[in-house]
């Protein structure tokens, strides 16, 4: 890097960089490469080895551990039958062609993600340091707003409560590119919001548990997306079937910087 460039950096992100331990860098992208899916022009895209009959045999068990008391039987029933939540509604994978008011995306992203009036986030985050970004893809055939916007992929600002246009992007194409059929073409969700997580924010204070971290407040941002989505007449379903590289290609991002994590599908049943 340049020292002009250097210079113009903020300073926050220079001391970033001195921080993080070069190593943990380059074994947590070395890490999450092994779990990075390629897609190929032919063929049928196989994620595991097991035999399906396998698999469904494991599907919704209920694992028991082992006990280390000699009095292994003993057992605490719960009996509630109080329901403090609304119950859970099953993954959505195909939604209607009814498109989706951007008032409600603004209600859903400032109760998923923005500090309420106290400056809490609606979520957890080790040592404060939130090194998760939402970017969201919104596409003017999929909603409804007062004024013509650019289709493509927006960065939300928690605190700032804005969205910033990173790459500007059309619908099908993009499902053609990234999705790779795996996505309804005549039924795509309404919205679409990709994690990614910041690596040198994510390791420099806890080095690899910071890994871990980043990955446990992925799922609490998903899980409170879903909450706020389900209250607001909205289907969702967490997605994982993309190519990291393409995706971060595609949106002109650095994979060396940023590492996409998972991706979450919002729209009407």
């Amino acid at each position: 890097m340049s020292v002009s460039l250097e210079k113009s950096l903020p300073d926050a992100t220079i001391l970033l960089k001195k921080a993080t331990d070069p190593e943990v860098f380059h074994d947590i992208l070395k890490t999450h490469a092994k779990e990075t899916l390629t897609f190929v022009p032919y063929g049928n895209m196989c994620l595991s080895p097991v035999n399906t009959k396998t698999i469904a045999s494991v599907v919704a068990l209920e694992t028991i551990l082992p006990s280390m008391e000699e009095d292994h039987k003993t057992i605490i029933t719960c009996k509630s039958s109080s329901s403090v939540l609304n119950n859970r509604k099953p993954s959505l994978r195909q939604f209607s062609q009814k498109k989706l008011d951007f008032s409600i995306i603004d209600t859903l992203l400032i109760n998923s993600f923005s500090p309420h009036h106290l400056g809490t986030r609606p979520y957890p985050s080790a040592g404060a340091l939130y090194p998760i970004e939402p970017l969201l893809f919104i596409f003017n055939e999929r909603i409804n707003y007062d004024k013509p916007i650019h289709s493509g992929c927006y960065h939300f600002r928690p605190l700032n409560r804005t969205l910033a246009l990173i790459k500007k992007m059309d619908l099908l194409p993009t499902i053609q590119r990234l999705f790779h059929g795996l996505v309804d073409e005549n039924a795509p969700p309404n919205l679409c919001i990709l994690y990614i997580a910041h690596i040198e924010k994510s390791i420099f204070k806890y080095r690899y548990r910071g890994y871990r971290h980043a990955l446990m407040e992925v799922g609490s941002m998903y899980q409170q997306v879903a909450i706020v989505s389900q209250a607001l007449g909205l289907g969702n379903t967490v997605w994982s079937g993309f190519s990291d590289y393409q995706v971060m290609h595609e949106i002109g991002l650095n994979r060396h910087v940023f590492l996409p994590i998972t991706m979450q599908f919002l729209g009407y049943e």
